[in-house]
């Protein structure tokens, strides 16, 4: 009998040992947690329609810089942008504030789409200058460039490309090239699957 109250005693001990084991352990997470925040929309940004390098500017004529947006957040339009004209004769890599800002270092919304100012004066006459827009990210400004043009000089017929120019250049050819094979209505594949179904019918034709 006592060797029963023993052994009792015992599977007794280590249920409640068990149960505080479970009771001390970190609850689940419910399933209704709150995800953690999605990251920000890289693909984000603008690509300035103009100026388009066509045209001479002079210091205190009308400058007027369009641009679209690109990607598909809607709150990006409230994004603050900044313009300024930058010297861009050493190509994209080497472009060169000159502290001629055309938003009068105020920054616009991306949403507004245009903005109309004066060249600033005292530029120096040169082939090679470009917008820049300045957008605040997450580590740092990001810059988008209009096309080269000249400022207080006369257009040059066959302007030599810049690196600035050529990066817009690559984006819109990247954009075609994307879309034209959904332009194909035949392809190789295709053309086979074709001959291939043409054979299939031939047993039941040679049948009948």
């Amino acid at each position: 009998m006592n060797f029963i109250v023993s052994v009792l005693s015992v599977f007794a001990a280590v249920a409640v040992a068990q149960g505080d084991t479970a009771s001390s352990a970190t609850p689940a997470q419910p399933s209704s947690a709150p995800a953690a925040p999605a990251a920000p929309n890289s693909s984000n940004g603008i690509s300035i329609i103009s100026p388009t390098g066509t045209r001479a500017y002079k210091s205190g004529e009308k400058m007027v810089v369009t641009w679209n947006i690109l990607g598909n957040d809607p709150e990006y339009q409230y994004t603050d942008v900044q313009f300024q004209i930058c010297d861009a004769s050493g190509g994209a890599n080497k472009v060169s504030p000159i502290g001629a800002y055309l938003t009068n270092t105020t920054a616009v919304s991306v949403g507004l789409l245009s903005i109309s100012a004066d060249v600033p004066a005292n530029i120096p006459p040169g082939n090679a200058y470009t917008v820049r827009a300045e957008i605040r990210g997450t580590t740092g400004f990001i810059y988008f460039y209009s096309p080269n043009f000249p400022i207080n000089k006369d257009l040059a017929v066959s302007a030599a490309p810049t690196a600035a120019s050529a990066s817009a250049a690559v984006t819109t050819a990247n954009a075609v090239a994307t879309a034209a094979p959904g332009q194909a209505t035949t392809t190789k594949s295709g053309a086979i699957s074709q001959v291939l179904g043409t054979l299939a019918i031939l047993p039941v034709m040679m049948w009948l």
